[in-house]
């Protein structure tokens, strides 16, 4: 079935005789379920009869006739298989109803069924974070490791318990979290009837993301570990298994081994990289974990307001006596300073202006400029100083001693980089000591890395980079002027500046 192709089947939910339809091809479901597949025209009438949809049939005034053309509406759509009925009749009529029977095709057991299952999950909570599904994916892992397995049976259903754990965690987990996430949550955590739950909501978040966080390092550890040689002989005991049992043959002219193949390789693939960043995309554990922990702070967030804003129509008048009594117990008057710095904060704080740079090095920090008075004056309107237009004097010659300077420190600090880049690459663990400028230079490219989506980043003068973390671990960059702390960082300049 291409993904392309309309699908008939679907019909019958949505056309005027829907009423008529679903209770027809309910029946058969239930009848499915009890291994009696096969209904002849009248058991399929009679057991129409006599369910609870009956009663809306008689408002219709349904009849057999009508049911005749229903059925056949349902076989044109594939909705039922139908097959010759080789009993004998003894009469005409008899002949006319008997001489069919009719049965749910696979993909309207299908449908059914999953239309039975979204009835069930009507009104309640869809997905779910369960912290032992990483449990489970653990040992399903140990169990492939083991290099002992020589069963193809028993490694296909190894392997496929453990895609099974696999998608119920992504799929678990991504249905519970948009739940969060939507509009109809949102307003049910802003009602007051949800603080009492709070704690009890945020500790779930909180113990699944500090449970799964404990279990991913081990689980990478195995899937790093994993021989590429293993994996194949695992696949290929999976694909003999298939290729010989007989549930993957139906209606299946030939098994294509290599397409299947290629279907478990993807699933292994899928798996490590829901785990283990490669290439610099973030795994699907990262995003669920930095989306739990969004979850966690949008909740704590909420709670907060909700109690603020009903904090606001709450009488103060206890906690202004609870402040009147610790000054009241207050020693001494330092005491009753410290009492007040600590309620209203300090009152007459001192603040520091500094003039704008006036060297040409943009560079420079504040200490290595020469100090400076700045003339006090009155801030009433009686006191403020007259201002004046002044012209601007431009100076040729002090321009390009201005711009030959800057020109002179650009090249020297291109230079400086170009000491500590090896093959267009430059990493903290490797420098020993750098020149200010270099640290400044290396500052603004973290700068630019950042704020792009995939560490990507310009120079000012064009150079194309590209930033990673090697590590966790922190590096220091040793200046002469101080040592600065900073992550693990590779820079990699994709092309030179033209």
């Amino acid at each position: 079935m291409s993904i392309f192709n309309r699908i008939k089947a679907i019909q019958y939910l949505n056309t005027d005789n829907t009423e008529q339809y679903r209770p027809i091809v309910r029946i058969f479901y239930e009848q499915h379920l009890k291994f009696s597949s096969y209904l002849s025209f009248q058991e399929v009438y009679q057991l129409l009869r006599n369910s609870e949809y009956w009663r809306r049939f008689e408002l219709l005034e349904y009849t057999e006739k009508n049911l005749e053309t229903d059925l056949k509406m349902l076989v044109e759509w594939g909705d039922l298989e139908v097959i010759q009925d080789n009993t004998k009749a003894t009469s005409y009529e008899d002949y006319q109803k008997k001489k069919y029977r009719y049965k749910a095709s696979e993909i309207l057991i299908d449908i059914e069924r999953m239309l039975i299952a979204t009835e069930k999950r009507a009104g309640t909570i869809r997905g779910g974070l369960e912290k032992q599904v990483a449990d489970r994916i653990l040992e399903e892992l140990a169990k492939i490791a083991n290099n002992h397995l020589t069963n193809p049976e028993e490694v296909y259903y190894i392997w496929r318990d453990l895609m099974r754990r696999h998608d119920q965690l992504r799929n678990d987990t991504s249905d519970y979290l948009s739940l969060i996430n939507a509009e109809s949550t949102e307003k049910l955590l802003r009602s007051e009837s949800f603080i009492p739950y709070k704690g009890q909501f945020v500790s779930y978040l909180d113990g699944f993301v500090a449970h799964i966080a404990e279990k991913r390092t081990l689980i990478q550890k195995r899937l790093r570990e994993m021989p590429t040689w293993h994996i194949d002989y695992t696949i290929q005991a999976v694909v003999d298994f298939e290729r010989k049992f007989p549930q993957f043959l139906i209606s299946q002219e030939e098994y294509d081994v290599g397409a299947a193949k290629g279907a478990r390789i993807a699933e292994w693939n899928a798996l490590k990289s829901w785990f283990i960043e490669e290439d610099g995309r973030e795994s699907g554990f990262s995003f669920l974990i930095k989306q739990t922990r969004g979850a966690i702070s949008k909740v704590l967030r909420i709670a907060q307001q909700i109690g603020e804003k009903a904090y606001q129509y709450k009488s103060r008048k206890n906690d202004y006596l609870q402040i009147a009594r610790w000054f009241y117990d207050a020693k001494n008057l330092d005491e009753c300073h410290m009492i007040a710095s600590y309620m209203f904060g300090t009152q007459e704080a001192r603040h520091v202006f500094a003039l704008p740079k006036t060297g040409a090095n943009p560079y420079q920090t504040v200490w290595e400029n020469d100090p400076y008075e700045i003339e006090l004056r009155k801030t009433t309107r009686a006191g403020r100083a007259r201002k004046r237009s002044q012209t601007v004097n431009e100076d040729p010659m002090k321009e390009f001693a201005l711009l030959n300077e800057h020109q002179k420190n650009e090249e020297l600090k291109r230079e400086y980089l170009e000491l500590i880049t090896t093959d267009r690459i430059i990493r903290i663990r490797d420098i020993t000591v750098a020149h200010p400028m270099v640290r400044e230079a290396i500052l603004d490219m973290v700068g630019r890395a950042t704020v792009s989506s995939n560490g990507n980043g310009i120079t000012e003068e064009g150079r194309r980079f590209k930033m990673r973390f090697l590590s966790n671990e922190l590096e220091y960059l040793r200046c002469p002027d101080g040592t600065l702390t900073m992550g693990d960082i590779e820079i990699q300049f994709m092309e030179e500046a033209e």
